[in-house]
C-alpha cells in the first residue's frame, strides 16, 4: 500500500484521508492571488532599480580604519564619495583612482591622520589615473624617506589632484626620477591644485617638490617649501605647462645644480598675493633652457633677498623683455634680484619702467662739434647707448683737441659746473656761451651707466667753434647758399619774359632800329 506523503501515522486512515482530500483542494481566487503578489513583487523590484541611481547621486561618506580598508574604499566609491580616514595607518602598495571617479579622501573627526608608506614599498603612494581626480583635505601622506629611495608621493597620470587645507605630502624620495612629492607626466589631462595644502620636506632627481611637464598647475594658497632636487628644482620644475600661481608661498627648497625655488622653461607669473624667494639670496627661481620666456612678478611677489638667474637662450638681443611687474615700477633692489648669465646685460626699461629687458653690454657715446656767432648758445648733447640705464654725466673742458684726447678717466681738464657761461653741466645736454676766449674748447662728456657691479664711463668730446664776422651762412631753405643765385634766376626769368613780349609788340620786319 501506497504512503501518501502527507500522511500522519499518529491519525486514523480516515483522517488521512480527509487531510490528503482536503490538500489536494484548490481554494477559489488563488490563482489570481499569487499571480498578483508576484506582479506587485516584481514592480517594486523594478521600482527599486530606478530609484537606486537617483540614491547614487547623493555622495556616500565612508569610514575606514586601515589600509585594506582604504583600497575597498576607493574601488567601490562612485563619484562625489567622502571616504574618512579615522585612524594613522601604513600604506602597502599604490591606491589607484580609476578613470572617471572623483572622489574626497580627508580624515574624519580626531583627525589629521598619516598614511605612512610602509617598508619595502618603493612606489608612488597615490596615483590618480586618466579622467579621475582625488582631493586630499586634512590629511598627510608621509613617504618616510628615512628608508632610502621609497618612491615619489602622488603621480598624477592623465588625472587630478586636489590638496585643501591640512593636506600634506612631506617625506618621499624619488632621488633616481622626476617628482618627490608630486608628478604630473606628459599627458594634457594631469592637474595639481593647491587650495591651502603643503608638499614640503621631499626629494628627488628633479622637482623635488613637483615635478610638471604637462597639464595644469594651480597654486591659490599654500606652501611648497623644505624639498630638495639634486639637480634642477628644488621646490617645483616645470616645462610644457599651464601655469598659474594666485596665492600661496615657494619658499626655502634647494637644488645642487639651479632653481632652487622654481626651475621653469616656460612664462611663469606670480600674482595675486603670492610670494616666491629666499632670505639666504639662494637663487630662487631660474628660468633655462626652450625658447624665450618672461618672468612676470606682482609688486610683492619677490621676498626680500631674492635671487632670479636667467639662463641666455638663442632669441636673445638687446631689448628682448625678460622679467616685468604688474603695477609699480621695478627698483633698483628688485631688478638687482635678476641675473642674466649670458653676455647681454639687464636693465629697466626706461620707457615702461616696470619691465626688465636685455641691454648691449658694451657703453658707447658721441659728441658733435659746435660752431655759432659769439654771444650765442652751443648746445653739446652726448648720445649714449649700451650699457645699463640710468646713464650718469659729467661734462669737463679742455684747451686742444690733444688734451681732451688724453683724458681717458675722466681726471683731466676742467670738471664744469653750472654757473656764468654753462648750464645743464650734469645732464646729456651741456649749453656753453661763446665767446672769443671759449673759441677752440673741447668739451668732452663722461657717462657712466648703472651697472650694480662692473660700471663703465665712457667720454666723447666736441669743438666749440665761433662763426667769424661778416660771413654768410646758408639760411635754412637756401639749397643754392644764399640769395645771389636765386637773383641770377629772377634777371634770366625777367629777360625771357622780356623776350616774349617784344615779339608780340614788333612784328616781324618792324623791330625799332
Amino acid at each position: 500500500m501506497r504512503t501518501n506523503r502527507n500522511e500522519n501515522p499518529t491519525q486514523s486512515p480516515k483522517q488521512n484521508q480527509g487531510v490528503t482530500q482536503k490538500s489536494s483542494q484548490k481554494r477559489p481566487g488563488s490563482t489570481r492571488r499569487l499571480t498578483a503578489l508576484a506582479l506587485a513583487c516584481g514592480l517594486a523590484v523594478v521600482a527599486l532599480t530606478i530609484a537606486l541611481p537617483a540614491r547614487r547621486a547623493l555622495a556616500a561618506v565612508i569610514n575606514v580604519a586601515t589600509f585594506p580598508e582604504l583600497g575597498a574604499a576607493v574601488n567601490m566609491a562612485g563619484p562625489g564619495d567622502i571616504i574618512n580616514v579615522t585612524a594613522s595607518f601604513d600604506n602597502w602598495y599604490a591606491v589607484v583612482v580609476v578613470s572617471g571617479k572623483a572622489v574626497t579622501i580627508q580624515s574624519g573627526p580626531g583627525g589629521p591622520f598619516t598614511l605612512k608608506r610602509a617598508a619595502g614599498f618603493h612606489e608612488y603612494m597615490l596615483k590618480s589615473t586618466q579622467g579621475s581626480s582625488v582631493t586630499l583635505n586634512n590629511l598627510i601622506l608621509d613617504g618616510d624617506s628615512g628608508n632610502g629611495n621609497n618612491g615619489g608621493g602622488v603621480w598624477c597620470d592623465g588625472g587630478g589632484l586636489i590638496l585643501e587645507s591640512g593636506a600634506v605630502i612631506q617625506n618621499n624620495a624619488n632621488i633616481n626620477a622626476g617628482g618627490g612629492g608630486v608628478l604630473l607626466d606628459g599627458d594634457a589631462n594631469s592637474s595639481l591644485t593647491i587650495n591651502g595644502g603643503a608638499i614640503i620636506g621631499n626629494s628627488a632627481y628633479s622637482g623635488g617638490g613637483v615635478y610638471a611637464i604637462g597639464g595644469t598647475l594651480t597654486m591659490i594658497s599654500g606652501t611648497i617649501s623644505g624639498n630638495h632636487a639634486r639637480e634642477w628644482g628644488g621646490g617645483l620644475y616645470i616645462g610644457g605647462i599651464t601655469q598659474t600661481m594666485s596665492g600661496g608661498v615657494i619658499t626655502g627648497n634647494t637644488a645642487t645644480l639651479g632653481g632652487s625655488g622654481v626651475y621653469t622653461t616656460i612664462n611663469f607669473s606670480v600674482e595675486g598675493t603670492a610670494k616666491i624667494g629666499t632670505s639666504d639670496g639662494d637663487n630662487s627661481l631660474e628660468r633655462w633652457d626652450g625658447g624665450p620666456s618672461v618672468i612676470s612678478v606682482t609688486d610683492t611677489g619677490l621676498l626680500p633677498g631674492a635671487r632670479v638667474n636667467v639662463a641666455p637662450v638663442a632669441t636673445d638681443v638687446p631689448g628682448t623683455l625678460i622679467a616685468q611687474k604688474a603695477t609699480n615700477p621695478l627698483t633698483a633692489a628688485e631688478a638687482g634680484y635678476f641675473h642674466y648669465m649670458g653676455t647681454l646685460l639687464s636693465e629697466i626699461n626706461p620707457v615702461d619702467n616696470k619691465q626688465l629687458q636685455l641691454a648691449d653690454p658694451l657703453l658707447t657715446v658721441s659728441v658733435g662739434n659746435q660752431t655759432v656767432p659769439e654771444g650765442a648758445v652751443a648746445t653739446f648733447t652726448a648720445v649714449a647707448s649700451g650699457g645699463i640705464r640710468a646713464y650718469h654725466y659729467a661734462w669737463r673742458e679742455y684747451p686742444n683737441q690733444a688734451a681732451a684726447n688724453a683724458d681717458v678717466l675722466g681726471t683731466g681738464g676742467t670738471l664744469l659746473t653750472n654757473g656764468g657761461a654753462y648750464s645743464g653741466t650734469a645732464t646729456a645736454s651741456l649749453s656753453v656761451t661763446a665767446s672769443a676766449a671759449l673759441n677752440g674748447r673741447y668739451y668732452k662728456a663722461f657717462v657712466t651707466d648703472s651697472h650694480p657691479v662692473n660700471r663703465q664711463t665712457v667720454g666723447a668730446a666736441g669743438m666749440l667753434a665761433l662763426r667769424p664776422r661778416g660771413s654768410v651762412l646758408p639760411r635754412t631753405g637756401d639749397g643754392f647758399g644764399g640769395w645771389l643765385p636765386w637773383a641770377v634766376l629772377l634777371l634770366a626769368a625777367l629777360g625771357c619774359g622780356a623776350g616774349l613780349m617784344g615779339r608780340e609788340l614788333w612784328p616781324r620786319g618792324k623791330a625799332p632800329r
